[in-house]
């Protein structure tokens, strides 16, 4: 018995979990391959962590947002969603 997918990101770690999911997507083909170039990087991690950040049931500290954002080759801040999307989701959630 594992726990359910986020069907919609109904909360902020969903939210930014789908979007890493993209980013993921665009540089790495699976989950196991972003870990293990975290993992050539210093970065232990799992795929079932990956997978738990995607899925919003997991963040990583702030300290590793920059070695994640150097594995996937994007700038710290494209981390976070657009500002778009923010103001929808901070929107919703008042």
């Amino acid at each position: 018995m594992g726990r359910k997918p986020l069907d919609q990101p109904r909360t902020w770690p969903g939210a930014v979990g789908r979007h890493w999911h993209r980013l993921r997507r665009e540089r790495f083909a699976t989950q196991a391959l972003f870990a293990a170039a975290l993992t050539k990087r210093g970065y232990k991690i799992t795929v079932a962590t990956v997978s738990e950040w995607e899925r919003g049931f997991r963040m990583p500290n702030l300290t590793d947002l920059p070695m994640i954002a150097a594995t996937l080759e994007v700038p710290v801040g494209s981390l976070i969603p657009s500002k778009a999307f923010l103001a929808k989701f901070c929107d919703n959630h008042k």
